[in-house]
């Protein structure tokens, strides 16, 4: 753990932070959850269900214990050492556990969950069906699966590919670390289309989804015009082992 007296920082999300400034984050982030005002986030937390979540990719924890501080008993993992030093040093629960992950293997005996929370990191892996099928290996039988990803279908996306010179933005992007855990690290954009395709080949069954955004006029003007809401920044999809 960095020693927030020795004038280190914590290097988080491709940005130098102090502690105190990081804290403050969390904190925001954790009262918008709390307040429902976090327009893209809230639906998913509505639709946690069961006693055992599993947050898969739960970077500073701050979805882990909103959903612990509700009386679930929760686990987050991530890929990040570092991260999961930032979520055990802010947010401690009775009822949270947090754990380093090594990549698609799940280190959970079967059925161990009775929900899922998949936010934001499937865009991220290498091997988007292996991760599937080790989560559908890990819920208990009816279990949820809450996945949120990046629209391919955005309007952000649309911008994008007409708008950003191709040639020149592929040699930018040869210079990106390895793993940077943001955006860079997108492998996959999907659409609602091709991802239910792959949760129901891994014998998920559908129960709700949401196209949603984090600017607010977007979600106004989404109610009234559907083929606006398609374009939302994010897909959200909740399914259920079978």
């Amino acid at each position: 753990m960095i020693d927030e007296k020795s004038g280190k920082k914590y290097f988080v999300n491709d940005k130098y932070w102090d502690w105190e400034e990081l804290s403050v984050q969390m904190d925001n982030a954790l009262a918008r959850l709390e307040s429902g005002d976090s327009s893209r986030l809230k639906y998913a937390m509505e639709w946690v269900d069961g006693q055992s979540v599993l947050d898969i990719g739960c970077q500073r924890g701050v979805y882990s214990y909103y959903q612990a501080s509700k009386g679930r008993q929760v686990v987050g993992i991530d890929v990040d050492p570092l991260i999961l030093e930032v979520a055990e040093r802010k947010f401690s629960h009775p009822n949270l556990t947090f754990r380093h992950t090594g990549g698609n293997e799940l280190d959970f005996p079967d059925s161990s969950f009775g929900c899922v929370m998949l936010m934001e990191v499937l865009e991220h892996t290498f091997h988007p069906r292996g991760l599937i099928s080790e989560i559908h290996r890990v819920l208990k039988p009816g279990g949820s699966l809450i996945v949120s990803v990046p629209n391919a279908a955005s309007y952000h996306t649309l911008a994008r590919t007409l708008l950003l010179p191709v040639k020149s933005y592929f040699a930018k992007m040869e210079s990106w670390p390895e793993f940077a855990t943001d955006q860079r690290d997108h492998y996959f954009y999907w659409d609602a289309f091709t991802l239910y395709r792959l949760l129901n080949t891994q014998g998920f069954r559908y129960l709700d989804h949401r196209y949603v955004d984090n600017r607010k006029l977007v979600n106004i003007l989404g109610r009234l015009l559907i083929p606006l809401r398609k374009m939302s920044t994010c897909f959200m999809i909740k399914v259920r082992k079978t």
